[in-house]
Parts: structure tokens; C-alpha cells; sequence
């Protein structure tokens, strides 16, 4: 007997109730729900209080819970396209099934001469979220009308259909263009080795155009970027979560408190709904999900694919969990771009990466330079590779210590393999702090290197974010005519080289630049007869220039 059916003034919502109590095989093991299933699926589509009727019979725990609403929004799914394909949506005639989410359905349609890809929301799920809410999020998608960007799908209408003859009554619907392309997560395992930058260029720049426009994404995933047959092209989907800056959370559940989105591909300040409503909080959440969808280019599986279930666990790795990020066929910089982008605190995401760290592969304009450093990179990451289970993490100050000596080397080898270009040289540490270690590489005079004056570079390598792993590099240049003292630093003002997880490639380089170009500034300097040598007489030290910025001149 039907639920429904049953007489007397009891509300559907406990006719459905008393119904549940009444089946035998409520509470019952696994097995017993497969013979179960195709009633409750029967039951579902019937009654919107089935909904009460599944989670008042303890059939299913959370897992399972989540597991059969898959499934039934799939029953769903083939009820729409039974009941409107061939029908008419505020003019776009309905053609054929692409695919379904959560909430909506999408299908091919057709306008006159335009193709369009229309999706049509649920009327359950808009009844349960609201009306209102639901067009107020449609209009944000309509505001992109005309909006155009390559990576960007175009979107061409949207609204409210109250039109007569839809077997579903009325329809919240939006159309945008039609792609018959895959999604990036569906396509993943076919992605040519070497397209991670392209791809993930495209992807930045869609989400940078947004920001434009005052607007963030807030679920960029690999299911929501289509690709091309040919891997060439990119478009950002699915504007449904879409959020101006500084606007009320009106389509965020109460006092914009519900976690939207999806949780795997969020930072933890969006997970625990603490971001900053302001462009560099909206800015962070896109970095570290676009860092996401690099991570999957890279690995070539889902961020956090291990920590799926139970749901808690996902919870907690997306708050605490360092993704494991390593590859010998990508360049290490996107390796490290991928790192930085999904580093947990905001403040250190947003001072490592910037939007032109998505535009191109770095590179030192010197073939020879750049296929040295290749060379390098690759027997650095062979020799990175975990060595087994009896390797453990060391502390911070360990790995600062490590850091320490890894640049001194580096400094070492670059002068005595060029002995042609740089004079003897002598390294000297200096005082170091809790969070610091500092050190001095120094030149004495040489006539044979065109070096007048003392040389010394003070290079500085410091926690930024020691639980992140993200460590700072600086230098400073100063000549004099004076011997320096090797147990003080001289520097009052230093250059930053290098920020973010220590990667040994992208450090050396940066180190032997700010090296060369000290030894440049040098021999420019402290010309014999100058008044430059005459004020060194009396104890200045002239500071050169590592950055771009001018010199300056201190007392010793």
C-alpha cells in the first residue's frame, strides 16, 4: 500500500514516517537494501517527503547516503529526459541529453540558428533552497551576457519559464554555448605530457578576466573546464556559485555560512567559511583551486583522492593534509607553482603567487644557462626521490640548517668551477636568530678580474611560514675599499631571491645570478682616482644594486 493512501489527518511527512517503521527490512543488513532499492527508488520520484521516508529508516549511513543520491539523481535524470526532450524552453527547443549534477540537467538545444547547451534546474531542489535565490543566482550568470574571453564559455540567456505544456511545470533554466568537448577530469588520463602550462594558462586567465569584472568563481574543479579533441583550448564552466566582491551572501544560505562548492578543490578558510569578502580573499581561494586543477595535470589523479572516505577525513585533510606534488616528465617550476598554490595560510599564498606565475615557463634568456639548469633539475629530482620508510621529516631548524649549507655549496662551486670569471673565494658565517641563517662570500681585491675594491654578498635564507615549508632567500651586494668583518654582517638593506617551498633548481639559479651580477656591479665601481675610492677612505660602504633599485651608500 502506498504510503499516501492511508486515511485520517496525518501530515505526509509522518504518513511516510509510519510507513518506514511499518517495512521489515528497515535497519537491516547491506544485502537487504538491494531488494529494497527499487522501491525506494519508486517511492522518491513520487513524494517529495520521501526524502523524510530515506533518512528516518536508518537504511543508510552518511557514506551509503551519499552513494544512493548519485544514484537517484541518475533515476531523476532519465525521468527529465523521457519528459523534455522535444519540448520548448523560452524558446530553445530541447535536442538531447549531455549530463547531470547535484541540482540540474543539462541538455543540447537549439534557437533558430544558435546551438546552445541549456541547463535546467531542479524544481525540488529550487523549491527547497528558494525561488529567490535561485534567480538571484541566474541573474549573475546573465550579468556575463556579452562578457566574452576565449577561455570563458559564453553564456546567452537564462530566466524563469512559466511557458505552458512542460510536463515539470515551471523551469529555472540558463543557456550558455554548446562545447562537444569533454571535461578536464574525464579527459585527464589523455592529456599529452607538456600541455600542463597551456592548459593551466587558459584556466588562469578565464578566472583573472573574472576577477576584472568584480567576480569570482569560487569552483574551479576539472569537472567545470571543457577541453578540445585537440588539447589546444580550455573554457571555465559553470557559473552557478559565482560571487560578486563585497556583496551581501544572499546566495550562501543563512548569513552566507553554508560551505558551497566543492570541498576537495577548496581552501580551508572557504571549507570553514572564513575567507576574506574582498579581492585578495577571492583572489586566494582562486590561486589555491587553480592549484588544484594543477595538481591533477601534474599527478594525473584528484587532489586528496586517498582521503576521500569518510567524509571527516576529507574534512581534515583539505585543512591539514600537504599534498604530495612530484613529477620528472613537468617542469619543476609548475611543480612548485602547484605547491605554492595550495600552501594553507592566505597570507603566505598570496605573497608567493601572483597571476604571472600562470603566463610562462621561467627562463634566464641563456640557452646554455637554460640547458645547464634542465640538466640539473633532472639530477635533483632523481636524487630527491624517497629513499624508503626509515626517512623521516627533520624539524624546522634542520631543514634551515640544510638550507644553509646547500646555499653555501652552490656559492662555492659556482666560483671554483669559474675561477676565470670570480677571484678566490672565502665563505664566512655569520651570527644567525631563531628563524635565520646568515652567511658572507667574499673577493679580495684582483687585478686579474678587473676588481678593485672588496666584494662581499651577504646572502640571508629565513622562515616565512616554517609549517608550510615556505622559506625566503635574500641577498645584499657591498664593495669597499676596506677589508669587511668577517664576523658581522655589513647589510642594511637586503633583495629578496627567492620566496616559497625551498626548491633547490629554482634557488641555485637565482643565487648564482645575484653572484655574477655583484661581481658585475663590482668592476664598475671604486674606479682608481674616482671620488667614489677617495670617500672609501673614509669608511663607507657602497651597497650595489641586486634588484633594480638604486644603490646606496652607508656608513660602516
Amino acid at each position: 500500500m502506498h504510503p499516501l493512501s492511508s486515511t485520517g489527518s496525518l501530515s505526509r511527512e509522518q504518513k511516510w514516517i509510519n510507513f518506514a517503521e511499518q517495512q521489515p527490512w528497515i535497519g537491516k543488513p547491506q544485502k537487504t537494501l538491494a531488494n529494497a532499492r527499487q522501491t525506494v527508488q519508486e517511492l522518491v520520484t513520487s513524494d517529495r517527503w520521501a526524502g523524510k521516508f530515506v533518512r528516518h529508516s536508518g537504511v543508510w549511513n552518511a557514506q551509503r547516503a551519499r552513494r544512493e543520491r548519485s544514484i537517484m539523481d541518475g533515476f531523476r535524470a532519465k525521468r527529465f529526459v523521457d519528459e523534455l526532450v522535444g519540448q520548448s524552453v523560452a524558446g530553445w527547443g530541447i535536442q538531447e541529453y549531455i549530463n547531470c549534477g547535484k541540482s540540474a540537467i543539462v541538455f543540447k538545444a537549439q534557437n533558430g540558428a544558435r546551438a546552445g547547451a541549456i541547463k535546467l534546474f531542479d524544481p525540488e531542489i529550487v523549491e527547497k533552497q528558494g525561488a529567490e535565490i535561485q534567480l538571484q543566482r541566474i541573474e549573475r550568470e546573465r550579468s556575463l551576457i556579452g562578457k566574452t574571453h576565449p577561455n570563458l564559455v559564453a553564456i546567452l540567456d537564462g530566466g524563469h519559464w512559466t511557458g505552458p505544456d512542460l510536463p515539470l511545470g515551471e523551469m529555472y533554466f540558463v543557456v550558455m554555448e554548446y562545447l562537444p568537448w569533454k571535461n578536464l577530469a574525464a579527459a585527464l588520463a589523455d592529456v599529452p605530457v607538456g600541455s600542463e602550462r597551456l592548459i593551466i594558462r587558459q584556466v588562469a586567465s578565464a578566472a583573472r578576466f573574472l576577477e576584472g569584472l568584480g567576480l569570482c568563481h569560487r569552483d574551479i574543479k576539472p569537472e567545470n573546464i571543457a577541453i578540445s579533441d585537440d588539447f589546444q583550448t580550455v573554457k571555465l564552466l559553470d557559473f552557478g556559485v559565482i560571487r560578486p566582491h563585497g556583496t551581501k551572501p544572499i546566495t550562501d544560505g543563512t548569513h552566507g555560512k553554508i560551505f558551497i562548492g566543492t570541498l576537495k578543490y577548496s581552501p580551508p578558510e572557504f571549507l570553514l567559511r572564513q575567507e576574506q569578502d574582498a579581492p585578495d580573499g577571492w583572489r586566494a581561494i582562486t590561486f589555491y583551486q587553480i592549484g588544484a586543477v594543477l595538481h591533477d595535470l601534474i599527478m594525473r589523479r584528484p587532489l586528496f583522492a586517498d582521503f576521500e572516505n569518510p567524509y571527516a577525513r576529507l574534512v581534515n585533510a583539505v585543512q591539514h593534509e600537504k599534498p604530495k606534488i612530484e613529477s620528472k616528465s613537468v617542469p619543476p617550476a609548475l611543480v612548485e607553482l602547484a605547491r605554492h598554490c595550495l600552501v594553507k595560510p592566505v597570507a603566505t599564498r598570496l605573497q608567493i603567487v601572483s597571476w604571472e606565475h600562470f603566463e610562462t615557463e621561467p627562463s634566464s634568456g641563456d640557452p646554455v644557462s637554460d640547458l645547464k639548469s634542465r640538466i640539473l633539475r633532472r639530477n635533483l629530482a632523481g636524487s630527491s626521490e624517497p629513499k624508503g620508510a626509515e626517512m623521516t621529516r627533520p624539524d624546522a631548524d634542520q631543514r634551515l640548517e640544510q638550507y644553509f649549507r646547500d646555499l653555501q655549496t652552490m656559492c662555492r662551486l659556482e666560483c671554483v668551477e669559474n675561477r676565470t670569471v670570480f677571484p678566490p673565494v672565502a665563505i664566512h658565517p655569520l651570527p644567525k636568530t631563531a628563524n635565520a641563517r646568515q652567511f658572507a662570500v667574499q673577493f679580495d681585491p684582483s687585478t686579474s678580474h678587473c676588481l678593485r675594491p672588496h666584494l662581499r654578498i651577504e646572502f640571508t635564507v629565513c622562515w616565512i611560514d616554517a609549517g608550510s615549508d615556505i622559506s625566503e632567500v635574500l641577498a645584499a651586494g657591498l664593495v669597499s675599499s676596506k677589508s669587511f668583518d668577517a664576523r658581522r654582517a655589513a647589510a642594511n638593506t637586503t633583495s629578496s631571491l627567492f620566496k616559497g617551498i625551498y626548491a633547490p633548481d629554482t634557488v641555485r639559479r637565482a643565487v648564482v645570478t645575484a653572484l655574477y651580477r655583484a661581481l658585475d656591479g663590482a668592476q664598475q665601481t671604486l674606479g682608481e682616482g674616482s671620488e667614489t675610492t677617495k670617500s672609501k677612505a673614509s669608511g663607507v660602504i657602497h651597497q650595489l644594486n641586486l634588484d633594480g633599485e638604486s644603490a646606496k651608500d652607508n656608513p660602516v
